[in-house]
């Protein structure tokens, strides 16, 4: 029986780590993942955790996870490196709406945990700011590419 259990255990870690990988890919590397393998692997080892404690209910470590994948997407802005963060942000900001709707459907059902509000107030906060980084940064890539479009013609 206990057997069965780990077995158990270890499909489901499979079946997560799966998922994740699906969503992870690297979007026409020309360096090839040389210069950005540590943040690769690190923004994946979070959102594998991230998934893990979602699954188990902590949604605070989910969501200080989360922001760390994010936060290490902010770190590969160098040129070939911005399409792979570009690929990653919608991702993680999808799994963020997903665990703020899971925090809002729980504080609102019959067997509702008060304690996960804060945690509610704090994702919603930590999205917000995910979507204005995002945001910023697209309106600063299109003015660029404006600035640097009058020299080139």
């Amino acid at each position: 029986m206990r057997y069965k259990n780990k077995d158990l255990i270890s499909q489901i870690n499979t079946l997560h780590s799966n998922q994740i990988q699906a969503k992870i890919e690297l979007a026409d590397c020309p360096l090839k993942a040389m210069m950005c393998e540590v943040h690769l692997y690190s923004i994946h080892i979070s959102l594998l955790e991230t998934e893990k404690y979602r699954t188990e209910k902590k949604y605070e470590k989910s969501v200080e996870s989360l922001k760390s994948a994010f936060d290490k997407t902010t770190e590969l802005q160098n040129n070939p490196c911005t399409k792979c963060a570009n690929h990653y942000r919608p991702n993680i900001i999808e799994t963020m709406e997903t665990i703020i709707n899971e925090l809002y459907s729980n504080s609102n059902s019959i067997f509702r945990k008060k304690n996960q509000n804060p945690t509610h107030t704090r994702a919603v906060g930590i999205l917000r700011e995910m979507k204005h980084l995002v945001n910023s940064t697209a309106h600063l890539s299109e003015l660029k590419g404006k600035f640097l479009g009058n020299y080139l013609n």
